[in-house]
């Protein structure tokens, strides 16, 4: 497996946050990110070889994720092939909203102060960065908005403990649908917090969030570094 490449400093993060560099010209993650990465492969691939997987290719111009041609785990082999065109890493920032996200924001338990600062601040327009590391089925976010949370999990691979935007445990069951990451978000306590979808459309990545009550909201990222 290719070891997974970093990005470079990206210039919407505030200097706390910039602990990010270049190495042999690429544009790469911090050094926090590529290690949790490399042990989420470790980990897949020792669970993938257990399971019965007889292949492993290379696929989509020249970057390397995993096709199986046989594997006896949950992850099958139509949601590893989809993830093959599928591919979200670099370090995108907030370009735009779509949606009513007053509503979204009630929906979500956020006091009517607390609504109108959100609106206050373009709601992260032009701030809010997230930079995505990638490798298949394996994902680390760091989401960058005031502070910086990083999540890390495995798609495929059932509900697992993560953490939210604010760094508070929650639970999560990401998996595959065609070519859009789907991601269910619960409290520990089971009860449904949010249903997230993330895709390409052109170019820009889509984070539509569904709230319990149905308010949808889409959050438009441009990438800028590719890795």
């Amino acid at each position: 497996m290719k070891p997974f490449s970093l990005i470079s400093k990206c210039s919407c993060c505030t200097p706390e946050d910039e602990d990010l560099l270049e190495i042999q010209g690429a544009k790469r993650l911090n050094p926090e990110l590529q290690l949790q990465l490399k042990d989420l492969q470790g980990k897949e691939l020792e669970r993938w070889t257990s399971g019965g997987v007889t292949k492993i290719e290379e696929a989509r111009q020249g970057e390397q994720s995993l096709v199986a041609q046989k594997c006896t785990s949950r992850v099958s082999y139509e949601s590893i092939a989809s993830i093959a065109e599928t591919d979200f890493a670099g370090s995108w920032l907030c370009s735009d909203v779509r949606g009513d996200m007053a509503k979204y924001l009630g929906d979500m338990g956020l006091s009517t102060a607390l609504v109108a600062a959100a609106e206050e601040a373009g709601y992260g327009v032009g701030s809010q960065v997230q930079n995505i590391a990638q490798s298949g089925n394996l994902f680390v976010i760091q989401n960058v908005f005031g502070t910086r949370v990083t999540m890390r999990f495995q798609v495929g691979a059932g509900i697992q403990k993560c953490v939210d935007q604010e760094g508070s445990e929650i639970l999560i069951d990401p998996t595959w649908d065609g070519q859009t990451l789907c991601v269910v978000s619960k409290r520990c306590n089971g009860d449904l917090i949010a249903n997230s979808r993330r895709y390409l459309e052109a170019g820009t990545m889509v984070l539509q969030l569904k709230s319990p009550n149905g308010a949808v909201v889409d959050r438009l990222f441009v990438r800028k570094y590719l890795l």
